[in-house]
């Protein structure tokens, strides 16, 4: 009997230590197509309104492949939208922004360290509203040759959208520089979750119907409340299907 008790009591401790490590999950395990969902959170310094929190929430559709041995991720953009603490003004982003984020492509890092697998990818620089191989510094006004329209909406920069109560809709147009990676870990071959921390996030307003937000707000990353998350979906999923 005693002996019986404790071949259970050892089956019960390898069954908890194997829960608790998750199995190796191989690169090639991880290809397919992917809903890719990133929360972004920003603190804008609004003025006279002081700071406000907002959540920008995009939703990319991702293609993770084998290139060469290594494992790539491909993602595009299906949505945005941003969700902020305040009732004062309400940001919203045109369609026509979501259409022209850049594609992007990156190594993947897989790293076992024991008790999970890390996966941690580098989103690279993003530049919106001007052009995107002179990133720095960061146009302050209407006047640098370096504008473009990036999303082709027929204003400079790029358009943002913002319902106030008082102002009504006031389009916004402003230039961003950005620079995201990702620190993750694979929960399985179908889901993937982790932080998203922005290292780079500079924002000016160059222009917008009304002058009041000309002045534009100084916006700063919140790391901690930012996050990410992966499942996978049906091969052959569109935008529309996440």
């Amino acid at each position: 009997m005693r002996a019986r008790l404790l071949a259970l009591l050892a089956l019960a401790l390898l069954s908890s230590v194997a829960l608790a490590r998750p199995r190796h999950v191989q690169a090639e395990e991880l290809v397919g197509t992917w809903a890719m969902k990133l929360q972004l959170a920003v603190i804008a310094q609004v003025p006279v309104l002081g700071d406000s929190a907002t959540v920008n929430h995009r939703t990319n559709l991702a293609t993770l492949r084998m290139q060469d041995g290594v494992l790539t991720q491909t993602h595009r953009a299906c949505r945005v939208e941003v969700v902020a603490e305040r009732d004062f003004a309400t940001p919203i982003v045109p369609q026509a922004f979501v259409d022209h984020l850049p594609e992007k492509t990156y190594p993947v890092e897989l790293r076992d360290i024991g008790d999970q697998v890390r996966y941690d990818v580098d989103l690279q620089l993003e530049v919106m509203g001007y052009d995107e191989t002179l990133p720095e510094p960061v146009p302050s006004d209407d006047q640098d040759k370096r504008i473009e329209d990036t999303d082709q909406d027929g204003r400079i920069g790029i358009t943002f959208l913002v319902d106030a109560p008082v102002f009504g809709r006031v389009e916004v147009y402003a230039v961003q520089l950005a620079h995201t990676v990702l620190k993750g870990r694979v929960l399985s071959p179908d889901r993937v979750v982790g932080s998203a921390l922005m290292l780079v996030l500079e924002q000016r307003v160059i222009g917008s119907t009304n002058v009041f937000f000309t002045r534009g707000a100084k916006v700063r990353p919140d790391n901690a409340h930012s996050s990410f998350e992966m499942d996978r979906v049906a091969e052959g999923s569109g935008c529309e299907d996440i």
